[in-house]
């Protein structure tokens, strides 16, 4: 009887292994499977079986949220870091220094609690930069200091996305320089500036994202830009101080957007639109101007002729007021190729039916210095 028990349990494990397609496949496949797992559930992977059991030291994305640990402790409304977070962070030791240093293509850390202090973050970007890892987001729970050598450091970073890091200071003069000569793609959200010039010169650029959605974040900081081959650009939020945009030649899509309901200086934005006109789309979100209306037209003025290439201007959430069509006329005599206008606004943008009516008729009465320029102006309830 025992024998039978014995041959059956033999005969069963032959077929659960041979149903047992996954475990079939090549690392290959299994490691892009893997990629979009937590390391955390791809770790558990190694008690599957003996085929499992070292698949996650070779798995290309290495991806770490901290939410997927056990909630915070919170004391009178200030949270704690319990030993989860601790947990949290051995673990993350415990994977960079396990994994096998070849083939890894992207590391992802998003935290959601205070337990990751100024030290973790720079002794985890010396492992990623020393093993040349091409993609890294670091998505923080809280503002963090990033060591001055993730920017100054030549680095094989082609892609880096950044959320509430505190940039260094940079040189004496106060001037942060990127030197990452392959970077592809960079993100900067909500980040914190302590530097007074951030330098951005980067040959191989090819999208770049500014969301600065908090007025401290650039207070005191001018931004200087030279991307021969940027394609998109999206400066959102608050404004840096000054731009600098030496050579955008091949830039595509240009997006740029304020924060409902804070007004900007319309100095700040035409400094920006000046080093993006060789855009073929211009995309305008909540770009409120503060200036009154003598101040609009005389600043305007000032800066005199552009020559803006984008053939399709987008510009959404407008008011309806009258610095905003003096801007308007400003961007259409100054874009001789412009075929097609859509401005965006709603009801709850603080004019009426009728005044937007009035603003739609003075819109298209504006001069164009391109006779193909057709304005669609459109009212959303």
């Amino acid at each position: 009887m025992k024998r039978k028990d014995i041959s059956i349990g033999i005969i069963m494990s032959k077929k659960i292994e041979e149903m047992d397609i996954i475990s079939n496949l090549p690392d290959p496949i299994l490691h892009h499977i893997l990629s979009f797992l937590d390391m955390k559930e791809v770790v558990c992977t190694s008690h599957l079986s003996r085929r499992w059991r070292y698949i996650w030291r070779s798995v290309s994305h290495l991806n770490f949220h901290q939410d997927l640990w056990s909630d915070t402790c919170t004391n009178n409304d200030f949270r704690i870091p319990n030993l989860s977070e601790h947990k949290f962070m051995d673990f993350v030791d415990y994977v960079l220094y396990l994994r096998d240093d070849t083939n890894v293509q992207k590391f992802l850390l998003s935290g959601s609690g205070h337990g990751m202090g100024n030290y973790q973050i720079p002794k985890w970007m010396t492992i990623l930069i020393n093993r040349k890892i091409p993609e890294i987001h670091l998505k923080l729970p809280e503002y963090t200091a990033l060591p001055l050598f993730v920017f100054t450091s030549p680095t094989n970073l082609k892609i880096l996305h950044l959320e509430y890091a505190i940039l260094p200071q940079g040189d004496l003069n106060g001037e942060l320089e990127l030197k990452c000569q392959v970077l592809e793609t960079l993100v900067l959200h909500s980040c914190y500036h302590k530097c007074l010039i951030l330098k951005l010169f980067a040959l191989q650029l090819k999208n770049l994202v500014l969301d600065n959605d908090r007025e401290k974040c650039v207070d005191f900081c001018k931004i200087k830009i030279c991307a021969p081959n940027l394609n998109s650009l999206k400066c959102k939020g608050y404004m840096y101080q000054d731009y600098f945009m030496e050579d955008l030649s091949s830039l595509v899509t240009a997006n740029v957007g304020g924060i409902a309901g804070e007004r900007i200086n319309v100095q700040h934005v035409i400094k920006l639109l000046s080093g993006l006109q060789n855009a073929a789309t211009l995309v305008i979100t909540d770009c409120w101007l503060k200036d009154n209306e003598s101040n609009i037209t005389k600043n305007l003025a000032e800066y005199g002729c552009f020559n803006f290439s984008f053939r399709v201007l987008n510009i959404q959430n407008v008011e309806g007021s009258e610095n905003e069509l003096n801007f308007f006329k400003f961007l259409l005599e100054n874009a001789m190729v412009l075929e097609r206008v859509n401005i965006t606004t709603c009801l709850s943008s603080g004019a009426g039916r009728k005044e937007l009516d009035e603003f739609s008729k003075k819109l298209h009465s504006l001069p164009r210095a391109s006779t193909n320029a057709r304005i669609h102006f459109v009212i959303k309830n």
